[in-house]
Order: C-alpha cells, then sequence, then structure tokens
C-alpha cells in the first residue's frame, strides 16, 4: 500500500487559496518591470496601462496557460550519468546553493568562500549517491564577482557529473553559460543540463534582469525554476495563510509569465519557504511553521499539475551542531513526506549564509533517513512470515533460520 503524502490543507482550503490568489492577480496585478515581456503579456491577454508597469491578470488567461505545463521533466547527466525526471513521483535532492562562506566544525568563525572550496564541494556532492544535482555552491571571492557565476560553473562542469541548478544575475551570465552547455552538448535540444532559477521580488515584483533571463533561456530549452521568498510581517502578511496566498499569486505570475514566452516550457514551482522572528527582525526557514509551509507548498503545486521544489534539509543554526540536527531532520522529514520533487541545500547551515562539508555528509544521512521513514511497510504472505513463525514455535530463535540470513 502507498503511504498518503503529508497535508496540512484541505481541498477546499488550498481552492480558497488558489482563487484569493486569482483576485489578487486581475485587481492588484504584477509590478513587471521588463517592458518586452509586459508587451509578451499584453500579446496573452493580460491587461497593461500606457506608461505604467503593472500587469494584471485575468483568471481566465491564468488557468489557460497553467493546464500547458508539462507534469514532468527530465535533465540529463554528463558522461554515464543518466540524469534523472522531477515529476515522477520520486523525492530527488540538491546540494547547497549560493551560500558566502564555509564553515566546518573547529573553525573559529566563518571564512569567505575559495575556489579550493567550491571544487571540494561539487566533488564532495559527486561522490554522494543521494545527491542527484549540484547547485551553484557559492561564488569564489578569489575573483571578479563580476565573472565570478561563469567561473564557478565552469569548475562544477569539470567536477560533476550530475545535472546542475544555477541562478544567473543579470542577463550576461546567462548568456555565457548557455554558451558553455552548447559547448558540451547542452541546451540545444533534447534534454538539458541544467535548470535555471530565477527569483521574484516580494511584494507583487517580476524584476527586470528576471524578465531578460527568462526570455533568453525559455526558448533555449532550458527548464525553469521560479523562486520567491516573500517575509512574513515585512513583505508579506504576518499570517500564515496570509503568506501562502501571496507566495502562490507570485508564483503564478511566475508561471504565467514563462507559459507566455513559450507554452509547454518546463518549470517547476518554487518553495523558498520562511518566517520572521520579529525579536531578531531575521528571516527563519527551519520553524515549525515554515515546514508546514513546505507541505502547503507542495499541496498547491499538486492543485496545477507543476514538480515541486522547495528549500529540503535546513537549518538555522549557525553551527554544525544538535540544533542544526534537528532543524535538518524537521525541515527533511516535511518535505519528503508532502512528496516535494526538488530539494536542495544539502550542506547549508546559517539559514543558507554557510556551507560545510561535514554537513553535506550529514545530510545525506538525514535525507536516507527521512526517505525510509516514508516507506510503506510491505504486507504479504512471505512478509508475514506466519508459517515461520508456526515452525520456530516456543523453543527455537530466528537467527539461524533461513529468511533471517536471506
Amino acid at each position: 500500500m502507498k503511504l498518503p503524502l503529508l497535508q496540512v490543507l484541505s481541498e477546499t482550503e488550498v481552492e480558497e487559496i488558489h482563487q484569493a490568489s486569482l483576485r489578487l492577480l486581475w485587481d492588484v496585478g504584477i509590478r513587471v518591470e521588463d517592458e518586452e515581456l509586459r508587451q509578451v503579456l499584453k500579446r496573452a491577454g493580460c491587461k497593461t496601462e500606457e506608461d505604467d508597469d503593472i500587469v494584471c491578470f485575468p483568471s481566465k488567461l491564468v488557468e489557460t496557460l497553467l493546464r500547458k505545463i508539462p507534469s514532468s521533466f527530465s535533465v540529463t547527466g554528463y558522461g554515464k550519468n543518466p540524469g534523472l525526471t522531477l515529476g515522477d513521483g520520486i523525492p530527488h535532492f540538491a546540494s547547497g546553493m549560493q551560500a558566502v562562506n564555509f564553515f566546518e566544525p573547529g573553525q573559529a568563525m566563518p571564512s569567505p568562500a575559495t575556489t579550493r572550496e567550491i571544487i571540494d564541494f561539487v566533488r564532495l556532492s559527486e561522490q554522494l549517491e543521494t545527491i542527484e544535482m549540484v547547485a551553484t555552491p557559492a561564488l569564489s571571492q578569489e575573483v571578479d564577482q563580476e565573472i565570478s557565476l561563469g567561473y564557478t560553473v565552469r569548475e562544477m562542469l569539470t567536477n560533476t557529473s550530475k545535472p546542475l541548478i544555477v541562478a544567473p544575475f543579470v542577463l550576461e551570465d546567462a548568456n555565457i553559460i548557455l554558451e558553455m552547455m552548447k559547448v558540451i552538448g547542452s541546451g540545444d535540444g533534447g534534454r538539458p543540463r541544467w535548470v535555471c532559477q530565477q527569483s521574484m521580488r516580494s511584494p507583487f515584483c517580476l524584476p527586470s534582469d528576471m524578465a531578460q533571463i527568462m526570455r533568453l533561456v525559455i526558448p533555449a530549452g532550458v527548464p525553469m525554476l521560479y523562486h520567491t521568498a516573500p517575509q512574513t510581517a515585512l513583505t508579506a502578511p504576518y499570517t500564515l495563510a496570509g503568506l501562502a496566498v501571496q507566495y502562490n499569486a507570485e508564483m503564478l505570475a511566475a508561471m504565467v509569465s514563462g507559459q507566455a514566452i513559450q507554452p509547454g516550457a518546463p518549470c517547476l514551482y518554487g518553495g523558498g519557504w520562511g518566517t520572521s522572528d520579529m525579536r531578531q527582525l531575521q528571516r527563519c526557514i527551519s520553524t515549525p511553521e515554515a515546514a508546514l509551509m513546505r507541505i502547503a507548498g507542495r499541496q498547491l503545486s499538486s492543485r496545477y499539475g507543476v514538480p515541486a521544489h522547495c528549500l529540503g534539509p535546513d537549518a538555522d543554526s549557525l553551527l554544525s551542531d544538535q540544533q542544526a540536527g534537528w532543524e535538518k531532520m524537521l525541515t527533511a522529514l516535511a518535505s519528503v513526506g508532502a512528496g516535494v520533487d526538488l530539494q536542495p541545500n544539502a550542506g547549508m547551515i546559517g539559514t543558507g549564509m554557510n556551507l560545510s562539508l561535514a554537513q553535506l555528509i550529514m545530510d545525506s544521512e538525514i535525507l536516507e533517513i527521512a526517505k525510509a521513514f516514508f516507506k510503506n511497510i510491505k504486507i504479504d504472505k512471505d512478509h508475514l512470515a506466519e508459517d515461520i513463525i508456526r515452525h520456530v514455535g516456543h523453543k527455537r530463535d530466528y537467527i539461524s533460520h533461513k529468511q533471517t540470513l536471506d
């Protein structure tokens, strides 16, 4: 028997969030900073006003374009690595992404990421079977930051055969990465080698850089990972339900914009869920509330039949300590139990600011435990073992029995 996925919302509540999102997309609209994307959306049927960058999305158009998103897509590896399919009903895991520092056990303080540390992190990710995709770990602080992303992606392509997750900051970055992928034979049709992550800016803004990158990579066949991170009480309502409505509206705007550029383009419903510690004025991504929102996000993505992403085994703890352990396990159990398709951030601590090789190994084990926890107990004649129990009876043990030895 297949176990049911974790849920925190009823079907009625999911629909209430969806309908509230649709109303906001029409009544409030999204600030789209790129003129060319505004024109694409206008031609698709969105409402725009001259000399105004607000775009209003009609509900019928949103529903129509959402149905064009594929329910799954594949990314390829290099050499003998076959890659994987996102949306196949199996949780897949990726390494940590876009940290600033490395902070290993025994260090007094975090240190800025170096090229050597990035290479080691990528190589370790390559060796861990649980880690199926490699995200951009950090930008080397030893090179010019204007070229640092391309430099890092080069090291990723050199040191792992696994599919990649990359988040270009500006259009020039995206152009460079596309050219690099073409050199190794990825991106010109067939299964791409990478997924492109781009983030909305809360509240209700699709930034110019994001729009330009979408217009470049989507026609090239690169799947999009849409992301947003509204912050409770700061850039989103304080309530979890209000956060869900705003988050979902921003996700719908991103996904519909992608479909307006190219219908049928593959994408992921991203999950950068977090809450606010108002006493410290700090974002928290590993609280019980943030874990609940991971599950809610998966339910919303299922409403649209779109593969889901969310931050996976995460920790707000600054150290690889006991606090990191329970935060990692909580967020991993929530994400795996909800059936989230892609879960990055293995190897990260300090609310995504720091990377650790030691933590990457521990997270690999935590994710294996989470997967095992949600496996069902097999019930059939052989596994019930009634005949074996009768045979052993009162007088013998099971240690030498054929079933035990097998």
